[in-house]
């Protein structure tokens, strides 16, 4: 039995967080007391006291993209949940998070031409065995009767993000990824778990809009609340 199987069997009449009973991956308590996302930068989704204007670094260096939808706030215990969802490959905390990011999107009145999912290179695929920002794109679909269309392609594995500062991001980063094929206008979605400096948005609205795009924005479940990766 697969690891995530396993896991999901363990908790399919538990709170994943509190232990609690419940026929969820979170009980109704839990669920509400998630870190949703509050005002902020329309660009970006950084956290600001009001959302009426970008945020300092958008005003300095706008992005590719026009806008994110964001669900969550990348604190504890949300931080938490999406490593249960990447790593041990648990669904159903995946489809209680796009529920949310779903609703968000929807409520924007903004519709797509489809959602593209960030790619994994065929190493990252292989270590693996999935593409959770792929799973989250096909959870959104389904929510939005958006289609999923697979347009970039990583053309080099790059070492984990994690503990990289902005700069070496950039650096990780330049020239990995490329269009699958040129595009004739449309407004597409840009589907990942999580955004931290937005390097990796930046670069992929970059090469979409090259390729042909009219529009991109970008859909995450969930965004760090501070940019602690500047220097």
């Amino acid at each position: 039995m697969r690891q995530g199987s396993i896991f999901a069997q363990l908790f399919a009449h538990r709170c994943c967080l509190c232990n609690g009973p419940s026929t969820q991956a979170l009980c109704s308590a839990c669920n509400q007391d998630l870190p949703r996302q509050g005002d902020c930068c329309p660009q970006c989704a950084l956290p600001l006291a009001h959302s009426e204007a970008l945020c300092p670094d958008c005003l300095a260096h706008p992005k590719p993209f026009a806008r994110t939808h964001c669900g969550f706030a990348y604190v504890f215990p949300l931080d938490s949940l999406i490593h249960q969802f990447k790593n041990r490959a648990y669904g159903p905390i995946a489809s209680t998070l796009a529920d949310e990011l779903a609703g968000r999107i929807a409520s924007s009145a903004l519709h797509y031409t489809a959602l593209v999912p960030m790619p994994q290179h065929w190493r990252g695929l292989w270590a693996r065995g999935r593409n959770p920002a792929a799973e989250v794109a096909s959870l959104l679909s389904r929510r939005l009767g958006t289609p999923v269309a697979p347009l970039l392609r990583k053309t080099r594995h790059t070492p984990a993000q994690k503990h990289l500062t902005r700069q070496e991001r950039w650096q990780n980063l330049a020239g990995s990824l490329a269009p699958a094929h040129s595009l004739s206008g449309g407004r597409y979605l840009l589907v990942d778990d999580v955004m931290t400096t937005a390097a990796s948005s930046i670069l992929a609205s970059q090469v979409l809009l090259a390729a042909g795009a009219e529009r991109v924005d970008v859909a995450v479940l969930a965004r760090t609340p501070q940019r602690s990766l500047e220097q």
